[in-house]
């Protein structure tokens, strides 16, 4: 049977992650559901999907900061963020 990976939120609203066997995606998340979880997200388990939830997520993070701190630094902020998003 494969396994998935799975990300969910108990009632609490902690986030949980895990992975388990199941025939399907949908079988897993029906029984994240049963057990009275909020599922986020089902994929294949394995190292690239690992790779794919940590570093690469934040080191986009880090570049997307600092890129807006430079702007900030430069005197950009009001006048750049119309440029870029339009009101």
């Amino acid at each position: 049977m494969p396994e998935f990976a799975y990300q969910a939120v108990d009632v609490s609203g902690r986030r949980i992650r895990g992975q388990e066997e199941a025939p399907s995606p949908l079988a897993l998340t029906r029984g994240l559901e049963s057990r009275g979880l909020i599922v986020i997200d089902v994929g294949a388990a394995g190292p690239a999907r690992a790779a794919s939830f940590g570093f690469g997520q934040r080191q986009a993070v880090l570049e997307l900061t600092r890129a807006l701190a430079a702007l900030l630094r430069a005197g950009g902020g009001r006048r750049a963020t119309r440029i870029y998003m339009p009101t």
